[in-house]
């Protein structure tokens, strides 16, 4: 059964995607992206990570839905160069297999909550790959980033169809901890998959405390004036 909220979300995004289109020149396009909670920002093609970088680890997480399936590579970096917030880099890597029948347009990463990110996709790595139109962070503390699959004529980037996987997605950050968390894979229906996803130091965890809390307080003043 279909997700009408990952419908809403689909179709918000696609609008989003018309309007930053509209409004962004070429430009702004091959700037770094440090993502706060809320932002929502077209695809930023970079040349990062840096290709020497160390492989830290690394997990590649399949998913079957009756109507496609693939696989979710994540891997975490360091020491890489073109990180300037000095900690892990992670990369995804989304493969729609050839015998789906749905293409996909959504790949999310739950678990930057309070954390600064740099984030953006690498148009060379792998050779043959597509582009993310529109890359976004949850409001609140910013717990989930994802990066939105659009085919024209809303976007000349193109969906992740059947035998096509997306170039690298990659989030740069200032932790020095990792674990496994969860990403999801959204085609309409959403299929959730084991991901490698930072650990929050414990200040990182604090500020989005605080943040949650700010929050909370304004929609409450909000009810009050009603």
């Amino acid at each position: 059964m279909r997700s009408t909220n990952s419908h809403c979300v689909l179709k918000f995004v696609r609008l989003a995607v018309v309007a930053l289109v509209a409004t962004t020149s070429a430009g702004q396009l091959a700037q770094a992206v440090p993502m706060v909670p809320g932002d929502s920002v077209l695809g930023s093609p970079e040349a990062k990570p840096d290709p020497l970088s160390t492989i830290v680890d690394s997990l590649t997480s399949p998913f079957a839905t009756t109507n496609y399936t693939g696989s979710v590579v994540s891997t975490v970096l360091s020491g890489d160069t073109t990180n300037k917030l000095g900690g892990l880099t992670f990369t995804y890597l989304v493969y729609n297999d050839p015998g789906s029948v749905n293409v996909l347009e959504r790949l999310s990463v739950l678990g930057f909550a309070g954390l600064a990110t740099d984030v953006s996709y690498n148009p060379t790595v792998p050779a043959l790959g597509v582009a993310p139109s529109l890359m976004d962070r949850s409001f609140g503390s910013g717990d989930t980033i994802g990066w939105q699959f659009v085919g024209p004529p809303l976007s000349p980037a193109g969906v992740i169809a059947p035998g096509t996987n997306s170039y690298l997605l990659v989030v740069q950050t200032g932790v020095s901890g990792y674990t496994r968390g969860v990403a999801n894979v959204i085609d309409g229906v959403s299929t959730s998959v084991a991901a490698l996803v930072p650990i929050p130091e414990p200040t990182s965890l604090v500020m989005a405390g605080l943040g949650a809390a700010g929050l909370a307080a304004v929609v409450a003043r909000r009810r009050r004036r009603k």
